[in-house]
């Protein structure tokens, strides 16, 4: 197997457990490489969510597209959709609208939309995720400015039971709880922030 060689010009971001890097050859893809242990159970949980989505026969277009694992310069790799605007800059997460008031009061309603679309589609398509936070909630803007959502990170759980995999009152309750969990946690990180308080009471 060839082995992919990421270089750092490549680098995008990195979060506790995992580094993100530009696919060198295609433009629409990225990178996760795995950083410590807790790194590698995260990709397993996150993967074996996926494998029971698809075995469903259905991938929400809230999550991105993972296409396999890569073996590269730094280590296994795992290629999934990169999420970002038409331009080639990095998509705005929640957590962005949230500490930008002005920016906030002017996507306001479209932001709501796509929450609601959010909410109704973790719900409805039974997505189970570890944790909800701001900053993995992403918004990429269209050639046209229009705005859509996308969720990284925190698929899956670790119980290994999993009932809410396969029972829908308990996936149903899952997600009720990490949403309501969301809104609370919210609340004390933007603290003294009015726009963004009204934003959370309205979801």
């Amino acid at each position: 197997m060839d082995i992919v060689n990421i270089t750092d010009d490549l680098f995008l971001g990195k979060g506790g457990h995992r580094a993100c890097y530009r696919h060198p050859v295609d433009k629409t893809k990225c990178i996760k490489i795995i950083l410590n242990s807790d790194g590698a159970r995260t990709v397993n949980f996150e993967l074996d969510f996926l494998r029971t989505l698809h075995k469903r026969g259905f991938y929400p277009k809230l999550i991105p597209g993972y296409y396999g694992m890569i073996e590269t310069s730094k280590g296994t790799g795992y290629v999934y959709d990169l999420v970002e605007n038409a331009d080639g800059t990095p998509a705005l997460t929640l957590d962005d609208f949230l500490k930008n008031p002005q920016m906030l009061k002017e996507h306001q309603e479209r932001l709501l939309e796509l929450m609601c679309s959010l909410h109704k589609d973790l719900y409805d398509n039974q997505v189970i995720v570890r944790s909800l936070e701001a900053w993995n909630v992403l918004f990429p803007q269209a050639a046209d400015g229009t705005l859509s959502i996308r969720l990284v990170n925190d698929l899956g759980m670790p119980n290994k039971l999993k009932i809410p995999y396969h029972i829908s009152y308990a996936a149903h309750k899952h997600v009720e709880k990490h949403w309501k969990k969301f809104k609370h946690d919210m609340r004390p990180y933007y603290k003294g922030i009015q726009e963004a308080q009204h934003f959370i009471d309205l979801l």
